[in-house]
């Protein structure tokens, strides 16, 4: 017992008793190849994890720091992403605070909604709008 738990403490994924059927050290071969890719793969993952939330933190960091409004919308115009900026001027000019997953258009004036739509359109399609507007 003592050689099988040392073993196991060094990194050993079973220990096999003999005598013993080929067949079971195959399988215990195969689990041992599966188990070692899932902790890569779990490893890998975490790494990209971590870069993606540091990818998301430069991007915040860089949208906050501009005096521009910048809003990202998903396909369905929902809001992901909106900078300070946009916080502050959607408090200031509509007395609200967007979360992130409202519908954007749904927080315009009605005024604004069209003209607004039309510009979500032509963005989506993949081009390049740029509108300023004296508040």
């Amino acid at each position: 017992p003592q050689v099988a738990v040392s073993s196991l403490h060094a990194g050993a994924c079973a220990h096999v008793r003999r005598p013993f059927a080929p067949e079971y050290l195959v399988g215990l071969a195969r689990l041992a190849r599966q188990k070692s890719a899932l902790v890569r793969a779990q490893s890998r993952l975490e790494e990209r994890t971590a870069e993606l939330r540091q990818s998301e933190r430069l991007l915040h960091s860089v949208l906050d720091s501009s005096e521009q409004m910048h809003l990202v919308l998903d396909a369905d115009g929902r809001i992901e992403v909106l900078n300070q900026t946009a916080r502050r001027l959607f408090s200031e000019i509509l007395g609200l605070s967007p979360p992130v997953g409202a519908m954007v258009f749904d927080l315009l004036p009605p005024g604004l909604r069209s003209r607004a739509w039309r510009h979500f359109i032509e963005a989506r399609e993949g081009r390049t709008i740029q509108h300023d507007t004296e508040l």
